[in-house]
């Protein structure tokens, strides 16, 4: 097989550190040319990897490889820039001991956002580098490994900076709640189709990579898939409601990149099974509203209805807890249809699942709901939160040691069951505020900290690819 999986060395070596560092330096635990050396580091770490893909992508006899080599250099150039930008200044605040911290201070207040312009513009080239890459007819994951890699470092590094300039010039870095939900759901989007690409037959896989001419395992292929899945759930750190026009359209083209490889794939994989379907289904749903709120980012108009905002908050959770029930079940069928007999487990999952389906079901087609004006949206929120009170049930008596799989497919029950439970919580407190009389009761277990569930997406593939792939390296920030 062509393709080793390097993929599985994805962000090795590399430990995300812009909440550590930002909030050192707030609690004046980390000096500002402290600061600057730090973003050296993660600096130097993104002109390695694109170093390396660079030359991955290079060798000759490299059969299949759908990346733009000059792109990867220019962007390259672009980082090495930056790089050599904030050397400078360390050396400079070296030279002069006694004024480092005000040096390092007015590199940072004066000279960010030329930096940050400079790293956008190197994020643009490296996501044109893959504008014809296709992961069905790849041969090769060690150069998709690198640029990936050096996706994460940049984030993090913009991330860092951004937030870095934001507090020396205003002294907050509190971002906004509309910003921070959009990112929720952005992630809940790219969960979801993480889940659904492990529920895809290999063979499955392995058919469409041959009609495809490609070279890479059926494991390899979903790898590659959340991967980028989880570059696009990162691009949304990048999301801020003062950001410059020329960068919110570097974000906007690495995105709709990405898309279109996630589009290119669908395409290429054969509909020949339900599994299949779903994951397509899934999918579309997925980048649908994803596209949804990074058009809205990029407009520089964020949702600001409650209405709109809470069902496609309901939607997108319900939408997840499907997909890691459908992976699940997938396992208890082939088990059953294996045995030639069905088994009390997997009707217990396979009811669960259309529970959730049932609730997904009935907002299709809804913009937004309004249970203070609409007796038909109230009614809907009674008829979901008996649904989602009816799969919680379900899970919590399913024996999850009888479960083919009883460490991956236990984890994502529970986490489908902290889902459904908020959910469940929102639905309750939309009826109360339809109802002024009502008050929420303490037995519907609402928490005011729903939305901060480990739902983020490096969580999400952590869940599934720690099981999967024993050796993966994933790393919560």
């Amino acid at each position: 097989m062509h393709g080793r999986s390097t993929v599985s060395n994805y962000g090795s070596g590399y430990q995300p550190v812009c909440n550590r560092l930002i909030s050192e330096l707030q609690s004046e635990n980390c000096s500002y040319f402290s600061f600057l050396k730090s973003v050296l580091s993660v600096l130097e770490h993104a002109v390695e990897a694109t170093e390396k893909a660079q030359s991955i992508v290079g060798q000759s006899g490299r059969v299949g490889c759908r990346v733009d080599e000059q792109c990867l250099a220019t962007a390259q150039v672009r980082l090495h820039r930056v790089f050599e930008e904030v050397s400078t200044a360390i050396q400079t605040a070296t030279a002069s001991e006694n004024n480092e911290e005000e040096i390092s201070l007015n590199f940072l207040k004066q000279t960010c956002n030329a930096l940050i312009r400079q790293c956008f513009d190197a994020l643009y080239h490296i996501s044109n580098s893959r504008r014809r890459f296709n992961i069905l007819a790849e041969h090769y994951t060690d150069a998709f490994s690198s640029i990936s890699i050096t996706v994460l470092v940049l984030v993090d590094a913009i991330t860092l900076i951004r937030r870095a300039h934001t507090y020396v010039t205003t002294g907050n870095t509190v971002e906004s709640t509309a910003i921070t939900e959009t990112r929720h759901r952005i992630a809940r989007c790219m969960n979801a189709a993480c889940y659904a690409i492990h529920a895809v037959p290999g063979s499955t896989i392995r058919s469409s990579v041959d009609a495809s001419g490609g070279g890479c395992s059926a494991p390899e292929i979903r790898e590659m898939t959340c991967y980028l899945l989880k570059e696009a759930a990162l691009l949304s750190r990048l999301i801020h409601s003062r950001e410059e026009t020329v960068n919110r359209d570097c974000v906007s083209y690495a995105y709709f990149s990405l898309e279109n490889v996630l589009r290119r794939l669908l395409r290429g994989l054969a509909p020949s099974c339900t599994d299949t379907r779903f994951f397509a289904a899934v999918s579309q749903a997925a980048m649908v509203r994803a596209s949804e709120e990074y058009r809205c980012f990029i407009e520089g108009a964020l949702p600001s209805d409650d209405d709109v905002i809470r069902q496609h908050n309901l939607s997108l959770m319900l939408l997840e807890a499907s997909a890691m029930v459908y992976l699940v079940n997938a396992s208890c069928a082939a088990r059953v249809q294996i045995a030639g007999k069905p088994d009390r487990c997997a009707c217990s999952v396979l009811e669960t699942l259309d529970k959730v389906q049932q609730a997904l079901s009935a907002l299709k087609g809804r913009k937004k709901l309004c249970v203070a004006q609409s007796l038909g949206d109230a009614n809907l929120c009674s008829f979901i939160t008996g649904l989602v009170a009816d799969a919680r049930r379900l899970i919590e008596n399913i024996d999850m040691s009888a479960l083919p799989n009883p460490t991956l497919h236990g984890t994502l029950l529970n986490r489908t069951r902290e889902i459904l439970s908020a959910a469940g919580s929102l639905c309750i407190r939309l009826q109360c505020a339809g109802d002024p009389e009502y008050r929420i009761p303490e037995e519907s277990g609402f928490d005011s900290n729903a939305w901060n569930i480990p739902s983020s997406h490096l969580a999400a593939i952590s869940t599934i690819l720690s099981a999967i792939f024993p050796n993966l390296s994933l790393r919560r920030s």
